[in-house]
């Protein structure tokens, strides 16, 4: 199974958490407007057969934030705003969507290390939980594993654990809608 992506620190985030994936580069894949369920169901069938596709979502009060790579400097904005990271899997195997999801809620909060130092909006992720830690320190202290959505989709994935699904290609409708527009 191969990863469709360019990025190299999701690559060994994958692999430390237990999927024996090497990485597809070159695919440019496009994007539904529609859930983040769809989304990927649509990406992993764009790809082809073997190829895990990955959805990184982050919703601030209730809102998704799309394309969110080009936008972190934008996040401090939100500050005190309830947030919700959510990774959606998906892979298309023997004429089926494996597909898998989980999310960690949290909160937007200023940064407490340099921001560029941080990966994506690691540096303004605060997970809920009493350590009152953005994802980027977790990581630093070796922490951040517990509060991944990224680990705890692929777990369910890998385990078929609650979130996960296999879906026929056969019950899935050629997508007619619109495709995102990322600036």
């Amino acid at each position: 199974m191969k990863l469709v992506s360019s990025n190299k620190f999701k690559l060994k985030e994958f692999q430390r958490f237990g999927l024996d994936v090497d990485i597809q580069e070159g695919l440019d894949l496009k994007e539904v407007l529609g859930t983040s369920k769809e989304v990927v169901i649509y990406k992993a069938i764009e790809a082809g057969e073997n190829l895990l596709v990955e959805d990184t979502i982050l919703e601030v009060d209730g809102v998704e934030i799309v394309d969110i790579r080009k936008k972190i400097d934008q996040l401090s904005q939100y500050k005190g705003k309830e947030a919700t990271w959510r990774v959606s899997l998906a892979c298309l195997v023997d004429g089926e969507v494996l597909y898998s999801t989980a999310v960690i809620k949290g909160e937007i909060k200023e940064p407490q290390t340099n921001p560029d130092k941080g990966f994506g909006f690691d540096p303004y992720f605060y997970p809920n939980s009493d350590m009152n830690l953005s994802l980027h320190s977790l990581e630093l202290l070796g922490l951040k594993d517990s509060f991944s959505a990224r680990k705890m989709a692929i777990e369910n994935f890998l385990n078929e654990n609650e979130n996960f699904e296999k879906i026929s290609l056969d019950s899935i409708p050629k997508w007619k809608g619109e495709y995102q527009k990322i600036h």
